[in-house]
């Protein structure tokens, strides 16, 4: 991937972040300063285009980086549980807080028993299974946990898929049709973007035609919000699955962007915001995992006698600065989880280790090798040490 695309790729998935909360804090945290963003259904759509990202960055992942079947699912556990289960005990204090604090706002009594309840809930988001079938079990407080009950299982899909033989495929399949219709039908779009990967490595478009796609997908992306106002308000649960089509509204011509940009030859990496874009792109996970339990505790401590666009803003700030502290000790430490997980994890013999277990079967050296290939025996030395 150039670096000039990931760029761009980080600063889409940080302001998509950014809507997500905006979405929220317009919705429920301090509703009335911004209306569009929520009649324009721009946090639903900020999603489709995680949705199309992920897919993409999967596919750069095993075509790059995760070239086998234990490094692909350790580095998604470490990715995912990096951030997950800081999120989810956070989630569990500030719910318990916010009843002791707003019960009026948080509407449950703090006692043993619904902790209890609550820290079940959380177990079971553990495992990913709470959006299979719209059992709709997402944990207290945290609602945009749905979503990764969504990615997970197509994770886990395309990883049986790609990597393995028939059986495994076979798991693929038992895997999608165990989530139900609501997490397959959104697998088409996050494949869109594993296609369009796939698609920028196999053709090849001049910089004035890439730049005329990028532009025309600009341009239908620009109207997404007002397609998306054929949708219900309360979609895309409460619209049924029909609902879920406004996801394809935004990621369809953001997939669109991606390979216009890839041949455009626009210099971003080159600009003097590339680098804070991309910290602060490090961290949108856990602000998209953990911004609606800390919005709505600042809703209910952030005095409603301000005016609004202070509320507003104070809020929204307040969220996006304490996910980046959580972020320090959750998404920024996934390669210390990868190290721990890999304890636990069955090594495969790698290709150089299982090459020279054959040589040593057949008997074979270093110099047969070299005979075999038709080295120039000046090359030994130097083949002898990269061996």
């Amino acid at each position: 991937m150039k670096r000039d695309t990931s760029i761009y790729l980080d600063g889409v998935r940080l302001l998509a972040a950014l809507i997500v909360v905006a979405g929220h804090t317009e919705w429920t945290f301090a509703p009335g300063l911004l209306p569009l963003i929520r009649e324009g259904h721009l946090a639903t759509l900020a999603v489709g285009i995680f949705f199309v990202l992920s897919g993409f960055v999967i596919g750069y992942a095993v075509d790059q980086k995760e070239t086998d079947v234990r490094s692909y699912f350790l580095n998604r556990a470490a990715r995912v549980y990096s951030v997950v289960i800081p999120v989810l005990v956070l989630t569990l204090l500030i719910e318990v807080c916010g009843r002791e604090l707003a019960p009026d706002i948080y509407k449950t009594t703090p006692n043993v028993g619904n902790v209890l309840k609550d820290g079940l809930r959380l177990l079971v988001s553990l495992t990913f299974v709470n959006q299979a079938w719209q059992f709709n079990l997402t944990p207290v407080g945290n609602i945009p946990f749905w979503s990764l009950a969504y990615e997970v299982p197509y994770y886990v899909t395309f990883g049986l898929w790609f990597f393995g033989g028939t059986w495994w495929r076979l798991g693929a399949v038992a895997v999608m049709m165990a989530a139900g219709p609501y997490i397959a039908l959104l697998f088409g779009l996050w494949l869109l973007g594993y296609g369009s990967y796939r698609l920028c490595n196999r053709i090849a478009l001049t910089r004035v035609q890439g730049r005329a796609l990028l532009l025309a997908s600009l341009l239908c992306l620009g109207m997404a919000a007002d397609l998306a106002r054929f949708f219900p308000e309360t979609t895309p649960f409460a619209g049924g699955i029909i609902g879920f089509l406004q996801f394809y509204v935004a990621g369809i011509p953001f997939a669109g962007t991606i390979v216009g940009f890839a041949f455009s030859d626009i210099p971003l990496a080159r600009s003097g915001w590339a680098k804070p874009v991309r910290w602060a792109a490090g961290a949108t996970f856990t602000i998209y995992l953990m911004h609606y339990p800390i919005g709505r505790l600042l809703s209910a401590l952030v005095p409603h006698s301000w005016p609004l666009a202070g509320r507003w803003f104070g809020i929204f700030g307040g969220v996006v600065l304490l996910s980046l502290l959580v972020a320090e000790v959750s998404e920024r430490r996934k390669d210390v989880w990868r190290r721990a997980l890999s304890r636990f994890s069955i090594r495969e013999p790698t290709r150089r280790r299982r090459e020279l277990s054959q040589d040593l079967q057949t008997g074979r050296s270093v110099s047969d090798k070299i005979e075999a290939c038709d080295i120039p025996r000046s090359s030994e030395a130097r083949f002898s040490e990269a061996s």
